[in-house]
């Protein structure tokens, strides 16, 4: 029984770092910054780091969003928009745990956000995104 509650526990823990997330990537995006919102944290206590904000995460279940999500928005996931506020620190983070540069927003997918934004600089990262593509 104690296993069964650990494991409990700990998927409860894991919900609520994920609904944190997607609040905190929310009010990232309305208030234009990623400052003070931690999503490394959130990422190492159990969040998705592919979490879209289209209605196509996790805490979606039968069509049914507990969460009134931007809809259309230009960045659906923190990797479109770690590179549109080309934060090389966070972006090259994600990209190490795997985030898939290729998840579409309205306009673009994050590796054509930062490559537009680098153009004539930042090689290293531009060859990182290519690779990924």
């Amino acid at each position: 029984m104690k296993i069964r509650e650990k494991q409990e526990r700990e998927e409860e823990m894991k919900r609520e770092a994920q609904r944190q997330f997607e609040e905190h990537l929310r009010s990232a995006i309305e208030n234009d910054t990623l400052e003070n919102y931690g999503f490394r944290d959130l990422i190492e206590r159990g969040a998705c780091p592919n979490t879209q904000l289209n209605g196509q995460h996790s805490l979606c279940r039968n069509g049914a969003c507990p969460y009134e999500l931007i809809k259309g928005a230009e960045f659906v996931t923190l990797l479109q928009f770690a590179a549109y506020k080309e934060n090389k620190e966070l972006v090259e983070y994600l990209l190490k745990m795997s985030v898939d540069p290729n998840i579409k927003g309205e306009r673009r997918c994050a590796s054509q956000a930062w490559m537009t934004l680098t153009e004539g600089q930042e090689e290293d990262m531009k060859q990182l995104f290519r690779r990924l593509r």
